[in-house]
């Protein structure tokens, strides 16, 4: 047995010493701990063990649950009760654009029956196998995995979307595996079968969140070119293989739903919002992260310089992806949820930093200091939320909503955290629209009704209730009516049309505008008729293709729900 003993002699204080000491101690965690003169692998498992409860409590700590969950949510429960992929029953329409989450979710809620703690547990899980990830490819330099823990812990976008029931933890995981087996020589490009494996991964980032394919698509070009080079052939059955599930997907989203894309990207993309406004929305985006999650914005600025300065081409081509996703986020305008869209750009900007791992002890020293010191002074890091956050930052005059964007943890902080959960409490999340949709439920009535904020609503309301959202996110025929733009950016306000709630209560359709009726004629066919009809699919076509699938000019408005 070796011990590990230090002499008093050894203890000698001096500024020169001191700083002797202070080297070697910090050589000693850079480099390789199985040399060191003790059981490392228990040195090792305890510093692991230690950051998995820091990242247990981070997880507790800043938890929620999002509106817009419980619009998935409802899907998910009308398909496991047996209506189908449906939202409102009537009518067969997609909403999100995360159907692998939405099905891993049904999985595991077809045996609980139970949306909050089951998504809040499979939230957890993934989050936590992405951190071990990235502590393998650290290897057992402690200083790598203090750095890449601390680096995660300390952005409150990263954190806050570990939870909050979005896609975003699945697609931290697909990323980690992908960007990790990408840029850590593991990727063994011209190997006959790694086609296979990346645009597998890929694929199902795709299918996680359809828009995060740009951040993979130069990695992929990349990949095909170098395969072509090597084999001299594109192995178009593996690349077949591959795309197949998103493939299979829009088949079945256009044969059943009559629609390749989900509904919300009609009703947030059909706006008379100029790209020059989506643009300003897009600085705004960024401007709310500066202000209130600097280390976000910050760490991927940072993670774009290294990829840029390494001689190596996968590093590039990594930062190019990350730089088409933060285009993509300005051409549309981002979005309303702070830091929702730089999630998956700063989990790739820390694993280039651990690839990058060319920092010096005193650097990595500084870089962990700061990180503790950042955590400490930050208002809204991730350390400094509790079950007082949302009356420590309500009162900014930015929050909840600045320009469009908003810290939506905050807004829904006290109502769907874990730190405010009382099984007593019922329904829970305990919003006002949560027991507004629990009291239509227990009247046990088909009611229609109209509302702006239909996640919760729609969820506790159950199936019977058919719900018209005045943003057209769940609704096929408001969706093509061009929205009003709102002060929450992608929510866009639809007037109703006159006729169109009786249309609803009488099965038949009486929308006074002619044209707009027509329109939704051609909707009623695609939403509600039998699947295989030559009509349906003349439909179908029209709508997907034609230059008229869109409602434009004026139309008589119902003035009883402005």
């Amino acid at each position: 047995m070796i011990e590990y003993v230090i002499k008093p002699a050894q203890m000698n204080f001096a500024p020169n010493n001191f700083k002797t000491f202070l080297n070697t101690y910090f050589h000693s965690i850079k480099m390789n701990i199985k040399s060191l003169p003790f059981r490392a692998d228990f040195l090792l498992f305890g510093i692991k063990s230690s950051f998995l409860i820091i990242f247990i409590y981070l997880f507790v700590v800043n938890s929620w649950m999002n509106d817009d969950a419980y619009i998935t949510f409802r899907m998910i429960d009308n398909f496991i009760h047996g209506y189908g992929l449906r939202w409102n029953i009537a009518e067969r329409v997609y909403i999100n654009i995360h159907p692998l989450w939405m099905f891993l979710i049904s999985v595991f809620y077809f045996f609980s029956k139970e949306p909050y703690f089951t998504t809040l547990l499979i939230s957890f899980f993934l989050s936590s196998i992405t951190l071990f990830i990235l502590w393998k490819k650290c290897k057992q330099n402690i200083s790598l995995i203090t750095l890449s823990s601390l680096l995660l812990f300390s952005s409150k976008a990263y954190i806050d979307f570990c939870s909050s029931g979005l896609e975003n933890p699945l697609s931290y995981l697909l990323c980690s595996i992908f960007f990790t087996t990408f840029l850590f020589g593991e990727r063994q490009k011209n190997k006959p079968h790694s086609i296979l494996f990346y645009f597998t991964i890929a694929t199902l980032c795709f299918l996680t969140r359809f828009d995060t394919i740009l951040i993979y698509l130069p990695s992929l070009i990349f990949l095909l070119y170098s395969h072509y080079r090597t084999h001299g052939k594109w192995n178009a059955f593996e690349i077949g293989i591959a795309i197949s599930p998103a493939v299979l997907w829009f088949l079945f989203s256009l044969t059943y739903f009559g629609f390749f894309f989900p509904n919300v990207y009609y009703a947030k993309l059909n706006t008379n919002i100029s790209l020059l406004q989506r643009i300003f929305q897009g600085f705004y985006y960024f401007k709310f992260s500066f202000f209130h999650d600097p280390i976000t914005p910050a760490v991927i600025l940072m993670g774009i310089l290294i990829g840029f300065r390494s001689k190596q081409p996968f590093e590039k081509l990594t930062v190019i992806g990350i730089i088409f996703y933060l285009l993509y986020i300005f051409k549309i305008g981002a979005d309303f949820m702070s830091g929702r869209f730089f999630t998956v750009p700063y989990l790739i900007s820390v694993i280039l930093i651990i690839r990058y791992s060319k920092i010096s002890n005193k650097g990595m020293l500084a870089c962990i200091l700061f990180l503790i010191i950042y955590n400490i002074q930050t208002p809204r890091a991730p350390f400094n939320s509790g079950k007082d956050y949302q009356k420590k930052h309500s009162h900014n005059h930015d929050s909840p909503i600045e320009s469009g964007v908003t810290d939506d943890r905050l807004y829904y902080h006290n109502a769907s955290s874990l730190l405010h959960y009382n099984k007593n409490i019922n329904p829970f999340p305990n919003m006002s629209y949560s027991q507004d949709g629990l009291k239509l439920k227990k009247a046990n009535i088909h009611a229609i009704t109209v509302n702006k904020s239909i996640g919760y609503l729609g969820y506790f309301s159950g199936p019977t209730v058919f719900i018209i959202d005045h943003y057209g996110l769940s609704d096929p025929l408001l969706a093509r009516i061009p929205g009003k733009k709102t002060k929450l950016i992608g929510h866009n306000f639809r007037f109703i049309p006159e006729g169109y709630l009786q249309s609803q209560q009488t099965g038949t359709n009486i929308i006074e505008d002619t044209k707009l009726r027509e329109l939704y004629n051609k909707i009623r066919m695609v939403t509600r008729g039998k699947l295989f009809t030559w009509q349906r699919w003349r439909y179908i076509i029209e709508l997907n293709f034609d230059n008229n699938r869109f409602f434009k000019g004026q139309y008589k408005i119902d003035h009883s729900y402005k």
